[in-house]
């Protein structure tokens, strides 16, 4: 029997994006509800986005995620942010701050420079809607 894996540990960055990334993700109901725009779909949509978060937290863990990953996933996040911010009232919405999810997830992996790419795709998707 061979003996298990070692795990790489995780950096503060990788923690605070993980964290981050939950919290958010556990808000974006409550707030909806408050608001009185918590809807079956935003449901759905807030169980996809969170099993989504499970496989990049999962992938982070074991230390499997390059820079083209955290990319990916910020540009998966600012999909589930626009879709939720569509199914909540477009302008109106008072999930405009799920943009944000994405861009912390950019800046803490790739700094300043990831962070300032991924605010512009944020920015290009809120300006489409």
């Amino acid at each position: 029997m061979s003996p298990p894996k070692n795990w790489p540990p995780l950096t503060p960055p990788d923690w605070i994006w993980i964290s981050s990334r939950w919290l958010w993700l556990a808000a974006l109901p409550l707030v909806a509800g408050l608001r009185g725009r918590l809807t079956l779909p935003l449901v759905f949509l807030n169980l996809a986005w969170l099993g989504f978060a499970l496989a990049m937290s999962l992938a982070r863990m074991a230390g499997s995620v390059t820079r083209r990953g955290v990319y990916l996933a910020a540009g998966v996040d600012i999909v589930f942010a626009v879709a939720a911010i569509i199914l909540t009232g477009s302008l109106e919405s008072p999930l405009w701050w799920c943009l944000l999810v994405a861009v912390l997830g950019g800046a803490l992996m790739e700094g300043w420079r990831g962070a300032l790419a991924v605010a512009f795709g944020g920015g290009a998707a809120a300006t489409a809607l």
